[in-house]
């Protein structure tokens, strides 16, 4: 009778049982979820600068670093993440400005203006996001 290996075929060479692959998988780490990804590079970023907006002094701005978790943001949750991020990222900075004395309405000002930029950049970014990621596609 003929078994069901042929004789070149060692036995690590064999197809793995169902229960063997199985665990396998049970035993690789799992891939990071979509709201780790977005905890990781958009909440804890945007912690940072508000940390560090907070404790420069007022004539260092820092405002080009809260683009980052936003774009972050944008990326990963689409637009209402972004939207989200934006208006978070202005608040913080409105609370920052307040707690360092000044003046309300100047705040509020800056805190709107910033707000627009972080906004033209959520609906901005997607659309180039797309182009690029057609290119790449094209390319392949």
């Amino acid at each position: 009778m003929a078994s069901s290996t042929s004789p070149d075929r060692q036995p690590s060479d064999a197809t793995p049982e169902p229960g063997v692959v199985a665990a396998r998988r049970a035993a690789a780490p799992p891939a990071p979820s979509r709201t780790t990804k977005i905890a990781l590079f958009v909440v804890l970023p945007l912690a940072v600068v508000g940390v560090l907006d907070y404790v420069a002094p007022k004539e260092l701005s820092m405002s080009f670093f809260y683009l980052v978790p936003v774009a972050f943001a944008t990326v990963l949750a689409g637009r209402k993440g972004g939207v989200i991020c934006s208006l978070a990222a202005s608040a913080m900075f409105c609370f920052i400005e307040i707690a360092g004395n000044a003046s309300l309405g100047m705040t509020l000002w800056n805190s709107l203006m910033r707000l627009g930029i972080l906004l033209a950049l959520v609906l901005l970014l997607p659309p180039m996001v797309e182009k690029v990621a057609d290119s790449l596609s094209d390319d392949r």
